[in-house]
């Protein structure tokens, strides 16, 4: 007579099966049978099963939520050092044809806010004198009503000058 064994292996089949070994023995594999409860008889997945499937996907999304929040917020602050360099550029062009119109009957300092759609938008300037003759020094500033941060530009310009010389 033949011995027997029991093999016991892991597997997703639920039924227990027969097989003959090489020598003829009967082998009995016992597959393991699925832990997952039968709703109906249908394999299916438990209510914790889901829940923590939608925690998971709920940690992602959020995840990717916050950096696009954070990608629109650099964005936002690129836009704003744009427009104040911009801005700070259209000043200083204002600011020098003032000095070549009026010349000697300019004030030494000047601030305000922008208009249109940068009316939030602050400058300032001020001309000083430098130890060189006929050379001033310009220093314009641009800031933002909603923002601590400072543009500044400094350039140096020549006095305009007299009409009695020319």
């Amino acid at each position: 007579m033949k011995a027997t064994r029991m093999i016991s292996r892991i597997g997703n089949d639920t039924a227990d099966t027969d097989k003959k070994d090489t020598d003829g023995a009967r082998l009995f594999v016992n597959r393991r049978r699925s832990r997952r409860p039968f709703v109906n008889g249908e394999p299916g997945m438990t209510l914790i099963e889901v829940m923590l499937a939608v925690t998971v996907l709920s940690m992602g999304i959020v995840g990717v939520l916050r950096a696009y929040a954070g990608s629109v917020a650099t964005l936002e602050g690129g836009q704003f050092n744009i427009d104040a360099v911009n801005l700070l550029k259209q000043k200083m062009s204002e600011v020098r044809g003032e000095i070549l119109d009026r010349g000697p009957d300019m004030p030494e300092r000047d601030n305000g806010n922008f208009e249109g759609p940068w009316r939030d938008f602050l400058w300032s300037w001020r001309i000083s004198p430098t130890e060189t003759e006929y050379l001033n020094e310009l220093e314009l500033n641009v800031s933002h009503n909603n923002n601590p941060r400072v543009f500044s530009i400094k350039t140096y310009v020549l006095d305009p000058p007299d009409e009695e010389e020319e």
